[in-house]
C-alpha cells in the first residue's frame, strides 16, 4: 500500500461514503521480544506483546505472523519466562530459552483505522483494517516509518465480495498482497 494513502483517501477510491464508511480508530503498541542469541527467532517463533487501551496481551506467533501458537494476558512482561503466567506459552518460552532473559528488540507503534465497504443496500460487506506503523528500537537513532498495511476482513455471507476485493487491489491498483 503506498505512503500517501490516508484513511480518508481510501474511502474516496473505495467509493466515497456511498461506498466506504471510516469508523474507529485507535492506537497500540506492539513490542517484540527475544533472547540476546535470538533463540525464539532460531526456533521460528516471534514473542510479541500487544498494548491497546483495552489491555495487554503476550502472544506467542510463528515465523510468519499469522499463526498465534498461544497467547495469554498480562500487566507488565517478566524479564523471566519461568515468572510467566503457567500456560502453553510459558512452556515453549522457558524451554528455548532456558536461563535467558527476554529483551525487547523493537517498538512498533500502530495507528489502526477501520473501514467498511458498503454494498448497494448500505450492508456492510468487507471489513478493513488500515494499520500505519511507526517503529523504533535501540539500533536505529530515529524512528522509521513502515509501510501501511491494509489487512481485509471477511463478513459472514459476503465471501466473494472479499475476493473482489482483493483482486480488485491486486490487479487494478497493483497493491501486492502480503
Amino acid at each position: 500500500m503506498p505512503h500517501d494513502v490516508s484513511p480518508a483517501r481510501l474511502a474516496r477510491m473505495l467509493g466515497d461514503t456511498a461506498g466506504c464508511q471510516i469508523d474507529n480508530s485507535t492506537r497500540l503498541l506492539l513490542t517484540f521480544f527475544d533472547s540476546f542469541d535470538w533463540r525464539l527467532h532460531a526456533a521460528g517463533l516471534r514473542l510479541l506483546q500487544v498494548a491497546t487501551p483495552l489491555g495487554t496481551v503476550l502472544r506467542l506467533k510463528d515465523a510468519a505472523g499469522s499463526e498465534v501458537v498461544d497467547s495469554i494476558g498480562v500487566v507488565d512482561v517478566p524479564a523471566w519466562p519461568a515468572d510467566f503466567p503457567a500456560s502453553d506459552l510459558q512452556k515453549k518460552v522457558a524451554g528455548l530459552l532456558e536461563m535467558r532473559v527476554l529483551l525487547p528488540v523493537a517498538r512498533v507503534q500502530c495507528e489502526v483505522t477501520d473501514l467498511g465497504v458498503l454494498n448497494e443496500d448500505a450492508k456492510t460487506v468487507v471489513r478493513l483494517q488500515m494499520l500505519r506503523l511507526n517503529c523504533d528500537s535501540a539500533e536505529v537513532s530515529e524512528p522509521r516509518t513502515l509501510w501501511p498495511r491494509l489487512r481485509l476482513v471477511a463478513v459472514k455471507g459476503y465471501e466473494d465480495e472479499l475476493a473482489a476485493l482483493a483482486a480488485r487491489l491486486a490487479d487494478e491498483w497493483e497493491w501486492p498482497s502480503a
